[in-house]
């Protein structure tokens, strides 16, 4: 029964600890198969509700101004699956693709990062390629 009661309590700091660090606002950037040489940025923001669950946004250069974007999310192990789903500014916007994320979460000295693949929602005819994102451990 101890052994029961240590294990439930590893899980669920773990837990707590995984979602703190998912907090928060995420640099980064992505490639588009048609164009490797180019890194073209993209910043997250994790929002942490009192239940838990997270508002997640995007933020990327559309041709001439920051799109962003709600999205949806999946988490699994220490896979993230984040996918845009609604363009919340600007109202009128040319040709932006929305984007589905295949993410992993790893941790080193200095951050967390989130690394993986990405494709169009309209399907990957229309764009895919690689993405990543950091985020700096914060100091209490």
């Amino acid at each position: 029964m101890r052994f029961f009661f240590l294990s439930i309590l590893f899980i669920f700091s773990f837990l707590h600890s995984w979602s703190q660090s998912l907090s928060g606002e995420w640099k980064g950037s992505f490639t588009d198969d048609q164009n490797l040489d180019k890194e073209f940025p993209i910043k997250l923001y994790f929002q942490q509700d009192k239940d838990s669950s997270y508002n997640i946004y995007s933020y990327s250069k559309g041709i001439d101004t920051i799109v962003v974007c709600s999205m949806a999310y999946t988490f699994s192990g220490d896979s993230v699956f984040l996918q845009e789903k609604e363009i919340l500014k600007p109202k009128k916007v040319n040709a932006v693709c929305l984007q589905k994320m295949f993410l992993k979460l790893k941790s080193n000295k200095s951050g967390y990062t989130l690394e993986g693949n990405w494709e169009c929602l309209l399907g990957r005819s229309y764009g895919y390629g690689k993405i990543y994102f950091t985020k700096k451990k914060t100091v209490k």
